[in-house]
């Protein structure tokens, strides 16, 4: 499992204590992160297909239920290996869908994507991995705001 580093602690923890007291199901997390697949490939659905409002809800969407599978997943006390490296590849998966069909430069993030994965996995480097994810969406929010 990743180790702990300041975005988990400072921004991420309060957020996720809060959002566990929400009554949400026992379900299978591994789940929800298949779903987030779904949802991915919908969103890419609407957006070549010039509806963009509608591909901000399930982009939104998938990145809502992309957080809450962890937590999910913590809440029920359901966390591990397996299910930690399911989450991962599905995210880089969902990254190769969105990236080859909205911003293909933004596939070039693809690779950085797998060395954060195995760097985490290995808990080397937590400052540089606390960054880069974080780079990769802030690059792709400015390039979606330059399409609208």
């Amino acid at each position: 499992m990743p180790q702990e580093n300041i975005f988990r602690t400072k921004l991420r923890k309060p957020i996720d204590d809060f959002i566990v007291k929400i009554p949400f199901p026992r379900i299978n997390p591994d789940y929800i992160s298949f779903f987030t697949l779904i949802t991915t490939i919908i969103s890419v659905y609407f957006f070549l297909n010039g509806k963009l409002w509608v591909f901000w809800i399930f982009l939104l969407l998938t990145l809502l239920l992309d957080w809450l599978d962890g937590t999910i997943a913590r809440k029920y006390k359901m966390e591990s290996i397996k299910g930690w490296w399911l989450d991962k590849i599905i995210d880089r998966i969902s990254e190769i869908i969105i990236f080859s069909f909205v911003w293909l430069p933004g596939s070039l993030f693809i690779p950085i994507g797998l060395l954060i994965m195995y760097l985490s996995y290995k808990n080397k480097f937590p400052l540089l991995l606390m960054f880069m994810p974080q780079l990769r969406f802030i690059l792709l929010a400015v390039y979606f705001f330059k399409i609208i």
